[in-house]
């Protein structure tokens, strides 16, 4: 099996690839910068291709799967034009060179960001998509493309995630900054009648494995990958000072009720996924990481 991942080098992307080479698959790793591909990489039996879906400078090889975890987040209002080039656009790219050089599957990373305030829950596939950001945006925009029928003939899965956690995770996302706080003794503040899906990165990477190995029966599907459980903000924050054995305070503030969790009952019965780390032992494994000194979280 010949793989392609790209976006190899990012927080998820970097387990995908991990567990693709434990497959035994003849992996190729493709990022936009490749100094950092081969210093992240340097250990893996993994070929490097700098690979940037923001243009049309790259070339695809007869792979047998091409995984597309590519996607940008901008932290500023000037990088929006160039998330859309790469989260939208990047995918009609990708998909231009794969029917040209013979790729049978494309399995592309999307997010829960496409759903925007759910209507009802938990949120299946067949939720309305009404994204109010426009990193949602650009991501449903992708997902259009990739359903489009001008790709038949090349079997396509759309995987989105909830929010996804561990080892080498953006210092922003809310997991850190709980086990930053904590570790630090500081007291947390959490939002009241807040829930999210919590899914750890390992599963994820199972998610995409599943992908490649799924036989399809139509050239479309599309799975929502997630814990598939309602998590309160602040029972995170009681998981993570357990974990972290702190004396920090949790501080709960009034706000909107914001909830959010995912129905991973199709990708049970269609992939065989079944997450297989919960929140505490998730959390276990990025404070040893963050004390092996192995990452910073």
């Amino acid at each position: 099996m010949k793989v392609l991942i790209i976006g190899s080098t990012g927080f998820i992307g970097r387990r995908v690839v991990k567990f693709c080479v434990e497959e035994g698959w003849d992996v190729t790793a493709g990022a936009r910068d490749i100094k950092k591909a081969q210093k992240i990489f340097n250990e893996l039996p993994v070929e490097i291709a700098e690979i940037d879906l923001s243009t049309w400078n790259f070339e695809l090889r007869n792979y047998d799967a091409v995984l597309n975890l590519a996607a940008l987040l901008p932290k500023k209002s000037r990088e929006v034009e160039k998330m859309f080039s790469v989260n939208s656009l990047g995918v009609y790219r990708l998909l231009r060179k794969c029917r040209k050089s013979g790729v049978q599957r494309v399995v592309h990373s999307s997010s829960m960001a496409v759903f925007g305030k759910p209507e009802y829950l938990p949120v299946d596939e067949k939720h309305p998509k009404n994204p109010v950001t426009y990193y949602g945006i650009s991501k449903l925009s992708g997902e259009l493309i990739l359903k489009n029928e001008e790709w038949a003939g090349i079997e396509r899965i759309l995987l989105r995630y909830s929010s996804v956690y561990g080892p080498e995770m953006n210092e922003n996302e809310v997991v850190s900054i709980f086990i930053r706080k904590m570790l630090n003794g500081e007291e947390v503040r959490v939002a009241a009648n807040t829930t999210a899906d919590f899914v750890f990165v390992d599963d994820i990477a199972r998610a995409n494995v599943l992908a490649v190995k799924f036989e399809m029966e139509n050239e479309f599907e599309d799975f929502n990958i997630g814990s598939g459980e309602e998590i309160s903000i602040e029972e995170l924050a009681k998981v993570v000072r357990k974990v972290t054995n702190s004396k920090g305070e949790i501080l709960i503030s009034d706000g909107k009720r914001r909830r959010f969790y995912f129905d991973i009952s199709k990708a049970r019965g269609m992939l065989g996924y079944e997450p297989r780390i919960n929140l505490e032992n998730g959390i276990e494994m990025c404070l040893n990481t963050l004390k092996g000194g192995e990452n910073e979280i």
